[in-house]
């Protein structure tokens, strides 16, 4: 059984400043998260977070299709590269790490 994760966990570890663990379509995924907030065509919540690993790179992550989060000790990294084109998908921001990525 996958657990459906809170919103409040998501805010957590974006406010904490911690790596994430979740599934996602299938597939263990390792992250640091970013921005929580609404986008899409139909104003569903999305997470903006930088995929640590081989598909390493910003990813956005449809709140509806992750599960089983755990926030994890290690810390995010201060500085990734620019997500501007990826922050402009999400038209209301909800929760964001200090200082707000690129």
């Amino acid at each position: 059984m996958r657990s459906k994760p809170s919103l409040q966990q998501l805010r957590d570890a974006i406010l904490l400043r911690r790596v994430i663990e979740f599934r996602y379509r299938g597939a263990v995924v390792k992250a640091e998260p970013r921005i929580l907030g609404r986008g899409g065509r139909y104003g569903a919540f999305m997470l903006l977070a930088w995929q640590l690993g081989e598909q390493g790179g910003w990813q956005l992550f449809r709140f509806g299709e992750i599960h089983g989060v755990a926030i994890l000790p290690e810390p995010i990294e201060a500085r990734r590269p620019s997500c501007a084109r990826l922050k402009r998908q999400i038209v209301e921001m909800d929760t964001w790490a200090i200082p707000v990525p690129d």
